[in-house]
C-alpha cells in the first residue's frame, strides 16, 4: 500500500513538473495565445453568421407574409366564386329540367 502512494505521489509530481516544463517555454505559451486568439476570432465570426442567419430568417418571414396572405386571400376568394359558379349550374341544370316535359 505505501508502494503504491508512493508510485502516485511521484507521477502527480512528475506530471505537475510536465506541466510547469510546458507553461515555461515561451514557444508554448505563444502557441496557446495563438490558440487563444484564434478562438475568440472563430467565435466572433459565429456570432457574426447567426446575427446574419436571424436577419435573413426574419427578411424571408416578412417577405412571405403578404405572399402567404396574399395567396390565401386569392384562393378564398376563388373558391368563393367557384361555389358560386357550381350553385349557377346547378340552378340552370334545375331549371333545365324543369323545362322538359315529365313523362
Amino acid at each position: 500500500m505505501k508502494f503504491k502512494k508512493i508510485i502516485m505521489i511521484a507521477g502527480t509530481a512528475w506530471a505537475g513538473y510536465k506541466i510547469y516544463d510546458f507553461f515555461k517555454r515561451e514557444e508554448n505559451l505563444i502557441w496557446l495565445q495563438n490558440l487563444s486568439d484564434n478562438s475568440k476570432i472563430v467565435n466572433e465570426k459565429y456570432q457574426q453568421f447567426n446575427k446574419d442567419l436571424n436577419k435573413l430568417q426574419l427578411k424571408n418571414e416578412q417577405l412571405l407574409k403578404p405572399t402567404v396572405k396574399n395567396l390565401t386571400k386569392e384562393i378564398n376568394e376563388f373558391s368563393y366564386l367557384m361555389n358560386f359558379k357550381v350553385k349557377k349550374i346547378q340552378s340552370n341544370l334545375q331549371n333545365l329540367s324543369n323545362d322538359f316535359p315529365k313523362h
